[in-house]
């Protein structure tokens, strides 16, 4: 079920099915005095400000030739839990079916006399790139259009305009250019998990959730919304990436920044977003800001005995999978888990994951030291660890997986 606005008169459709008319969406950035779907309906509160935003975009895309409209802040009930629920898990296919996705950028001004480069530069740091829902609007749409503050002016397309997005977001120009998928037609991965999640580390959301909620449609992940469990949210959506995806880039993060590593560095606990308390964590990360790094990483394919490109599993005692693992460090309780994935441009790289022996026989990942954030995750070299093939073990192991919404 969908609801549209007809463009001449406000009204509001409801469709279902395969009924659905051709409408035209928006991507915008949320404002002071957006009106909700109830407003919409009794026509209430007129003096804010989000009736000029919806009267304005009826207009614009009526006159481009669209008779029903789609905008996220009055097409959803968002005072049902069931609605919300259903509106979020359906969004990315609402965008990807739209005729076309007009992308308001209010703090862009028209051109007038400023030269290109001067509204390029400030197309670039608009804040429209910088939140959480976007980065699905963004690749989401078939074909996206750029319009500026007055809605008199389009600045582009993301086609015309993929190298000025690719400097805002750091999204490779083929994602630009394409139409959004994981994967090529012949099933093959053309970007890793890691690397998508880099370009949402540096986004925000207004809530906690929403930074897992808003990912879901590139994944092609549907699950429950909880608002209210906070970070635990961002660990929900990875298992179901795992489950889904055999791509172990999604392992691949790291929490230290070796130029800041320091107990005194407050500033680097705040900007990962790391509960204090998160001290062994897990295969996978508290918090999307471990990916910021991420932007380089691709699979590796290989086809010796000990690739790690295993079933796996989350169970009652932590996350059961297959991978070759051999002895870090002499003397210490540390072994090296090589993961599938290294950074592009370099075939010969692969990552390795270093990890901590339990008594029970289950390995964990520590994050933080009492001096500071750890490196867990180190370099590779392919030839070197063929050498070293006698030393692993294809094993069947089981990581403790720590809840970073437990600790907040």
């Amino acid at each position: 079920m969908v609801r549209l606005i007809k463009t001449d008169d406000l009204s509001v459709r409801v469709y279902e099915g395969r009924n659905v008319p051709g409408y035209a969406i928006l991507s915008h950035r949320w404002e002071a005095g957006e009106i909700s779907l109830q407003e919409l309906q009794g026509n209430l509160n007129q003096h804010k400000a989000g009736w000029l935003k919806l009267r304005r975009f009826c207009q614009f895309a009526d006159y481009k030739g669209h008779r029903f409209v789609w905008i996220d802040t009055c097409c959803i009930d968002k005072t049902s839990s069931a609605d919300l629920s259903e509106a979020i898990n359906s969004m990315f296919k609402w965008y990807r079916r739209a005729e076309r996705c007009y992308a308001y950028l209010y703090d862009v001004l028209p051109r007038g006399d400023l030269p290109f480069s001067d509204w390029m530069q400030s197309f670039r740091c608009s804040e429209w790139f910088e939140r959480g829902w976007t980065l699905q609007e963004l690749l989401a749409p078939r074909e996206l259009i750029f319009v500026c503050r007055s809605w008199e002016e389009e600045i582009g397309t993301r086609t015309s305009l993929s190298e000025e997005v690719k400097e805002a977001t750091g999204i490779p120009k083929q994602a630009l250019v394409q139409s959004w998928s994981l994967k090529d037609d012949l099933g093959s991965p053309k970007y890793s998990i890691a690397q998508v999640m880099s370009w949402a580390s540096g986004r925000h959301t207004t809530r906690t959730e929403d930074t897992a909620y808003s990912l879901m449609g590139l994944f092609h992940i549907s699950m429950p919304l909880l608002y209210g469990e906070g970070q635990n949210a961002f660990v929900r959506l990875q298992l179901e990436i795992m489950s889904k995806y055999d791509d172990y880039s999604l392992f691949a993060w790291t929490t230290s920044l070796p130029s800041l590593l320091s107990a005194r560095n407050q500033a680097l606990n705040q900007s990962l977003e790391v509960p204090g308390g998160y001290r062994w964590g897990g295969l996978l990360a508290p918090t999307i800001r471990c990916f910021k790094n991420c932007n380089n990483y691709r699979r590796v394919f290989m086809t010796d005995d000990h690739d790690c490109s295993r079933s796996i599993s989350m169970t009652s005692r932590g996350i059961q999978l297959q991978a070759p693992l051999r002895r870090h460090r002499q003397g210490r309780n540390e072994w090296l888990l090589l993961l599938d994935c290294g950074r592009e441009g370099n075939r010969k790289h692969r990552f390795g994951l270093v990890v901590h022996a339990n008594f029970d026989r289950k390995y964990a990942r520590r994050l933080q030291e009492d001096e500071g954030f750890i490196t867990d995750l180190v370099d590779c070299e392919v030839d070197t660890e063929r050498e070293r093939w006698s030393e692993y073990e294809l094993c069947s192991l089981v990581m403790t997986q720590d809840w970073p919404g437990d600790h907040e």
